[in-house]
């Protein structure tokens, strides 16, 4: 991976859908599922880095830590996500992440992503995928 200067942010726009919606999880609530917005968050820190990763590398989340789901955001509404690089240590990376409706901040919390070889990881999960076939 190339290096990426600590505080290096990107923001990532998303307008709630039917789809999004904690209803759809058996929830009955017409707002933003927090599957949903982890998902965002984690899209929001990939955009951090976009453009920036070597040929055959990808990386994959690792850790959500200080969530704090801090408000409902109703389906229709804009919201945005605001993720910021505040640290990296050889192949693990760490940014801490906001989001925002039109009236208030709905989420803050720290995330982790780790840089792994694309090939690799895709051949791990194919051979626990046969393990798994296998045992059924």
């Amino acid at each position: 991976m190339k290096s990426i200067p600590l505080g290096a942010s990107a923001e990532l726009r998303h307008v709630v859908r039917d789809d999004d919606s904690a209803a759809r999880w058996g929830h009955g609530v017409a707002v933003l599922a927090t599957p949903v917005l982890l998902g965002l968050v984690e899209l929001a820190a990939m955009k951090v880095i976009e453009g920036e990763l070597e040929e055959g590398e990808m990386t994959v989340g690792t850790a959500h830590e200080s969530a704090a789901l801090l408000a409902p955001t109703p389906v229709g509404c804009p919201l945005v996500m605001m993720a910021r690089l505040v640290s990296a240590s050889g192949e693990t990376m760490q940014f801490e992440v906001e989001a925002f409706d039109e009236e208030e901040v709905v989420y803050r919390g720290v995330h982790r992503r780790a840089v792994v070889s694309a090939s690799r990881f895709a051949e791990r999960a194919a051979r626990k995928a046969r393990r798994l076939a296998r045992a059924t």
